[in-house]
């Protein structure tokens, strides 16, 4: 009699963050399914500190892949781990013995030879035929990977992302944070500064931007820039903020959802400019949020009445913060992506009756 083999979640948050999710899984699917956690992007800046983060990129996956028989089913919540993976099964002709489910996979092109080498890399790991299911946080973006590195034999579906509840880590009020009521952008990847910088200069009201690669100079005197904001401390300034602005420059571009669902998770009345996927598949317009074209009037317009009208904002804020708990918790997330590897076959009755090595 064969041995069951086991479920798996690669992953490089931690235990605490990833507990509702896991959870979830495993409530939704029936299945036991265990945590691998590994952090490989911690290191930044020098060459050789960015070289060490990419050596602990493809390290951690070999690991998976030499023990790839003791794997049913691996869900790469960081992507990259999942992309890696499938790499090695390619490069050394593995039999696929694993259904791949790949989560929260952004692709972002390169500029020269750099670009062009990203994207065969990636063209070659995802279309070996190793990866069953793309997972994407927004709409239709999952079936663009698949378009874009021509995947045939590739399922793509979209899960809602959520967050823990952060109302609960940060707990009452800190006397001691220096500043209240300014308005906030947060974030790294696909943010439109200069449309933020230009709308709200001298807007009347103080603008914070927590963003590591960002520096500017010259800026007006409401906008200060926070290049060493992380973790917690981002937590404690959305905490803070009387509003937040989520800028999109490529709008085709899955991103924003987690900075967005834990402003919800703090009753943040949230700007979001459209066309996003953040607009298409998060935020309905005047209810738990505000979505507005990309033109400084537009966003001014909005700013004056979040700090004018207080009964609006009030409803903005209560309604973000009931969205969160029934659409956007991580615990929801896990279940929905547990019902969609119940629906693919890839856990419960179809999956065993298709093989009856698992569960």
């Amino acid at each position: 009699m064969q041995s069951v083999r086991k479920k798996t979640v690669l992953s490089d948050s931690n235990a605490e963050e990833m507990g509702e999710y896991l959870s979830s899984l495993k409530k939704t699917t029936g299945c036991d399914w265990e945590l691998q956690i590994f952090t490989a992007n911690r290191d930044h800046g020098s060459m050789i500190a960015n070289l060490r983060r990419y050596v602990k990129y493809f390290l951690f996956p070999f690991q998976i892949f030499l023990n790839r028989k003791q794997y049913d089913v691996i869900i790469a919540w960081q992507a990259f781990y999942g992309i890696i993976f499938a790499f090695y099964c390619r490069l050394f002709h593995a039999k696929k013995q694993n259904r791949l489910v790949i989560q929260h996979f952004i692709y972002k092109p390169k500029r020269g030879i750099t670009g062009k080498i990203y994207y065969h890399f990636l063209k070659y790991s995802l279309a070996g035929g190793y990866v069953d299911l793309i997972i994407s946080s927004a709409k239709d973006y999952a079936e663009t990977v698949k378009n874009t590195f021509d995947l045939k034999n590739c399922k793509a579906a979209f899960a809602r992302f959520g967050v823990n509840d952060f109302t609960k880590e940060l707990g009452e009020e800190d006397e001691a944070f220096p500043m209240k009521d300014y308005i906030l952008s947060v974030g790294r990847s696909n943010r439109d500064w200069d449309y933020l910088i230009r709308a709200l200069r001298e807007c009347g009201h103080p603008v914070i931007i927590c963003c590591d690669e960002l520096h500017r100079k010259n800026l007006p005197d409401n906008i200060l820039i926070k290049n060493d904001v992380y973790g917690k401390e981002t937590l404690r300034y959305m905490k803070y903020c009387k509003c937040a602005v989520i800028p999109i420059a490529n709008p085709v571009l899955s991103s924003g959802e987690t900075v967005l669902c834990q402003l919800l998770s703090l009753g943040k009345p949230v700007v979001i400019t459209k066309p996003s996927t953040l607009a298409d598949s998060y935020v309905e317009n005047g209810k738990n949020g505000v979505i507005i074209e990309k033109t400084d009037e537009a966003l001014r317009s909005a700013i004056d009445r979040i700090y004018s009208d207080a009964a609006w904002r009030e409803m903005l804020s209560q309604n973000a913060r009931e969205d969160f708990l029934n659409k956007h918790s991580l615990y929801a997330h896990g279940e929905r992506v547990g019902k969609l590897l119940l629906d693919y076959g890839m856990v419960g009755e179809k999956h065993r009756n298709e093989d009856t090595i698992c569960e």
